[in-house]
């Protein structure tokens, strides 16, 4: 009860550094679920066409880029907004990290990397959304 009390002591005080708009980092996470899906997709269409652009489809740091990006803002999103007391939100977001965590480092399954990173982006893009509509009624507000 006490935690939940600072959490919302937390959640109502006026700070100057976050964006007042609460569902900010909802947005922003779904945003980085496309991008990565753009990434695991598209790339490789693109590389086809134009294969000096090959560096782009398996270098490490892409990958440790968006998942160090997605984690904290996803992880933050749903602490901010109260979204991690959904226990689907709480379980999707983090079976959809991990999926992109193994994705993105357990180079001994490349085999799965593209389709874990696809489920894994889907997944935490689908919490935010859901996490947005489930709160605000959409991207609109």
């Amino acid at each position: 009860m006490l935690l939940y009390n600072i959490a919302m002591e937390c959640h109502h005080e006026h700070n100057e550094i976050l964006p007042k708009e609460p569902h900010f980092f909802d947005k922003i996470a779904v945003i980085i679920s496309a991008i990565c899906l753009a990434h695991c997709l598209i790339v490789p269409a693109i590389i086809i066409i134009l294969p000096f652009l090959g560096f782009l489809a398996h270098d490490g740091w892409v990958h440790a880029t968006l998942i160090f990006m997605a984690a904290p803002i996803s992880a933050f999103a749903l602490w901010r907004n109260g979204g991690w007391r959904d226990p689907i939100n709480l379980v999707l977001a983090i079976i959809g990290i991990l999926f992109l965590g193994i994705g993105a480092f357990a180079s001994h399954l490349s085999y799965w990397e593209t389709p874990l990173s696809v489920c894994g982006a889907l997944l935490v893009g689908y919490v935010h959304l859901r996490n947005l509509h489930l709160h605000t009624g959409g991207l609109s507000h």
